[in-house]
Protein backbone atom coordinates (compact mmCIF):
# COMPACT_ATOMS: atom_id res chain seq x y z
CA UNK A 1 0.00 0.00 0.00
CA UNK A 2 1.28 3.06 -1.08
CA UNK A 3 1.62 6.48 0.98
CA UNK A 4 0.21 10.03 0.53
CA UNK A 5 3.73 11.14 -0.47
CA UNK A 6 4.14 8.44 -3.65
CA UNK A 7 0.39 9.34 -5.09
CA UNK A 8 1.13 13.46 -5.14
CA UNK A 9 0.33 12.80 -8.70
CA UNK A 10 -2.88 12.39 -8.56
CA UNK A 11 -3.96 13.61 -5.06
CA UNK A 12 -4.26 17.18 -3.14
CA UNK A 13 -4.93 17.35 0.77
CA UNK A 14 -5.52 20.64 2.18
CA UNK A 15 -6.61 22.06 5.47
CA UNK A 16 -4.37 19.69 8.24
CA UNK A 17 -2.73 22.64 9.50
CA UNK A 18 1.18 21.91 10.97
CA UNK A 19 0.70 24.12 14.31
CA UNK A 20 -1.80 24.06 17.35
CA UNK A 21 -5.69 25.89 16.32
CA UNK A 22 -8.63 26.32 18.37
CA UNK A 23 -11.02 26.12 15.43
CA UNK A 24 -11.92 22.29 13.61
CA UNK A 25 -10.21 21.59 10.52
CA UNK A 26 -11.62 21.41 7.75
CA UNK A 27 -10.22 18.88 5.07
CA UNK A 28 -10.32 18.76 1.61
CA UNK A 29 -8.95 15.54 -0.24
CA UNK A 30 -9.37 16.24 -4.07
CA UNK A 31 -8.30 13.61 -6.86
CA UNK A 32 -7.43 13.76 -10.05
CA UNK A 33 -6.56 11.87 -13.02
CA UNK A 34 -7.61 8.85 -11.21
CA UNK A 35 -11.03 6.94 -12.29
CA UNK A 36 -10.46 3.50 -10.37
CA UNK A 37 -11.69 5.10 -6.94
CA UNK A 38 -14.42 3.32 -5.16
CA UNK A 39 -14.20 5.24 -1.68
CA UNK A 40 -12.30 7.59 0.54
CA UNK A 41 -12.74 6.97 4.74
CA UNK A 42 -10.94 8.54 7.44
CA UNK A 43 -10.80 6.64 10.13
CA UNK A 44 -12.95 3.73 8.40
CA UNK A 45 -15.95 6.91 8.18
CA UNK A 46 -16.55 7.20 4.40
CA UNK A 47 -16.22 10.60 3.35
CA UNK A 48 -19.10 11.82 0.24
CA UNK A 49 -18.08 12.45 -3.34
CA UNK A 50 -18.58 15.66 -4.55
CA UNK A 51 -17.03 15.91 -8.01
CA UNK A 52 -13.89 14.16 -6.73
CA UNK A 53 -13.51 16.67 -3.76
CA UNK A 54 -14.00 14.53 -0.42
CA UNK A 55 -14.02 16.96 2.12
CA UNK A 56 -13.88 15.87 6.09
CA UNK A 57 -14.17 18.14 9.71
CA UNK A 58 -11.75 16.98 12.04
CA UNK A 59 -12.99 18.29 15.91
CA UNK A 60 -10.42 17.42 17.60
CA UNK A 61 -6.76 16.46 18.14
CA UNK A 62 -5.54 13.33 17.25
CA UNK A 63 -4.56 10.65 14.46
CA UNK A 64 -6.89 10.34 11.60
CA UNK A 65 -6.48 7.31 9.06
CA UNK A 66 -6.76 8.15 5.42
CA UNK A 67 -7.45 5.29 3.05
CA UNK A 68 -8.50 5.15 -0.87
CA UNK A 69 -9.69 2.55 -2.47
CA UNK A 70 -10.50 1.58 -5.91
CA UNK A 71 -13.47 0.17 -7.52
CA UNK A 72 -12.78 -3.01 -6.26
CA UNK A 73 -12.15 -2.54 -2.84
CA UNK A 74 -8.58 -2.74 -2.56
CA UNK A 75 -6.55 0.43 -0.63
CA UNK A 76 -4.81 2.34 -3.64
CA UNK A 77 -2.82 4.61 -0.71
CA UNK A 78 -3.28 4.66 2.90
CA UNK A 79 -1.79 7.77 5.72
CA UNK A 80 -1.87 8.71 9.12
CA UNK A 81 -3.36 12.54 9.48
CA UNK A 82 -2.10 14.24 12.57
CA UNK A 83 -4.44 17.19 13.63
CA UNK A 84 -3.27 19.65 16.24
CA UNK A 85 -6.62 20.89 17.99
CA UNK A 86 -6.46 22.75 21.11
CA UNK A 87 -10.02 23.53 22.62
CA UNK A 88 -9.17 23.06 26.24
CA UNK A 89 -7.90 26.40 28.33
CA UNK A 90 -4.75 26.22 30.23
CA UNK A 91 -4.95 25.04 34.01
CA UNK A 92 -4.44 26.47 37.14
CA UNK A 93 -3.64 24.70 40.35
CA UNK A 94 -2.91 25.80 43.86
CA UNK A 95 -5.16 28.56 44.14
CA UNK A 96 -9.14 28.35 43.65
CA UNK A 97 -11.75 30.60 42.80
CA UNK A 98 -13.07 33.38 45.38
CA UNK A 99 -10.90 31.83 48.11
CA UNK A 100 -8.84 33.44 50.94
CA UNK A 101 -5.62 32.44 51.77
CA UNK A 102 -3.47 33.15 54.95
CA UNK A 103 -0.11 32.10 53.45
CA UNK A 104 2.06 32.99 50.38
CA UNK A 105 0.61 30.86 47.58
CA UNK A 106 2.21 29.18 44.23
CA UNK A 107 -0.28 28.75 41.05
CA UNK A 108 0.36 25.79 39.26
CA UNK A 109 -0.21 26.61 35.55
CA UNK A 110 0.18 23.89 32.90
CA UNK A 111 -1.27 23.57 29.31
CA UNK A 112 -0.83 19.89 27.57
CA UNK A 113 -1.46 21.07 24.07
CA UNK A 114 -0.72 24.05 22.46
CA UNK A 115 1.53 25.67 25.49
CA UNK A 116 1.60 28.58 27.36
CA UNK A 117 1.59 32.27 25.57
CA UNK A 118 1.38 34.58 28.50
CA UNK A 119 0.46 34.66 31.75
CA UNK A 120 -1.38 38.03 33.58
CA UNK A 121 -1.53 38.82 37.26
CA UNK A 122 -3.09 41.64 38.78
CA UNK A 123 -3.01 42.88 42.28
CA UNK A 124 -5.72 44.99 43.23
CA UNK A 125 -6.35 45.84 40.03
CA UNK A 126 -3.08 46.85 38.89
CA UNK A 127 -1.05 44.28 36.56
CA UNK A 128 1.72 42.94 38.47
CA UNK A 129 4.71 43.91 36.00
CA UNK A 130 7.12 40.25 35.25
CA UNK A 131 5.12 37.54 36.72
CA UNK A 132 6.25 34.38 35.96
CA UNK A 133 5.51 31.06 35.73
CA UNK A 134 6.27 29.36 39.36
CA UNK A 135 6.63 32.67 41.39
CA UNK A 136 4.88 32.85 44.58
CA UNK A 137 2.71 35.26 45.80
CA UNK A 138 3.20 36.19 49.24
CA UNK A 139 1.78 40.23 49.38
CA UNK A 140 -1.59 40.72 50.90
CA UNK A 141 -3.65 41.69 47.95
CA UNK A 142 -6.87 40.92 46.04
CA UNK A 143 -5.30 38.81 42.75
CA UNK A 144 -6.68 37.77 39.31
CA UNK A 145 -4.87 35.15 37.82
CA UNK A 146 -5.39 35.02 34.07
CA UNK A 147 -3.17 32.21 31.64
CA UNK A 148 -3.52 32.37 27.80
CA UNK A 149 -2.41 29.54 25.62
CA UNK A 150 -1.44 29.81 22.05
CA UNK A 151 -4.24 29.71 20.69
CA UNK A 152 -6.34 32.14 22.38
CA UNK A 153 -7.76 29.86 25.04
CA UNK A 154 -7.79 31.20 28.27
CA UNK A 155 -8.59 30.30 32.02
CA UNK A 156 -8.88 33.07 35.43
CA UNK A 157 -8.80 32.27 38.68
CA UNK A 158 -9.71 35.42 41.43
CA UNK A 159 -8.50 35.07 45.06
CA UNK A 160 -7.36 37.09 48.11
CA UNK A 161 -4.50 36.63 50.24
CA UNK A 162 -4.08 37.82 53.64
CA UNK A 163 -1.08 36.90 55.52
CA UNK A 164 -2.21 35.80 59.01
CA UNK A 165 0.59 37.59 61.53
CA UNK A 166 2.87 35.56 63.63
CA UNK A 167 2.98 36.97 67.40
CA UNK A 168 6.37 38.68 66.31
CA UNK A 169 4.44 40.98 64.35
CA UNK A 170 6.35 39.18 61.28
CA UNK A 171 4.37 37.59 58.75
CA UNK A 172 3.99 33.92 58.15
CA UNK A 173 7.12 33.37 56.09
CA UNK A 174 10.74 31.90 56.60
CA UNK A 175 11.41 34.38 53.76
CA UNK A 176 13.86 37.61 53.29
CA UNK A 177 11.92 39.68 50.62
CA UNK A 178 14.23 40.94 47.78
CA UNK A 179 13.86 44.44 46.11
CA UNK A 180 12.98 42.53 42.88
CA UNK A 181 9.95 40.82 44.45
CA UNK A 182 11.45 37.15 44.68
CA UNK A 183 12.25 35.55 48.05
CA UNK A 184 14.95 34.00 49.44
CA UNK A 185 14.87 31.45 52.27
CA UNK A 186 16.52 31.85 56.02
CA UNK A 187 18.47 29.64 57.20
Amino acid sequence: VEGIADVTEWLKIEGVKKEYTADNQVIKITITNKDEIGKVTINDKELENKSNVYTFIAEKKGSYVLKIYDADGNILCQDTLEILIDKTAPTIKGVDNNELYEEAVTPIIEDNESGIDRIILTKNGKEVNGYKKGQQIKENGKYTLTVYDKVGNSNTVTFEVKLKEEADGNKGSNNNENKDGTSTQKD
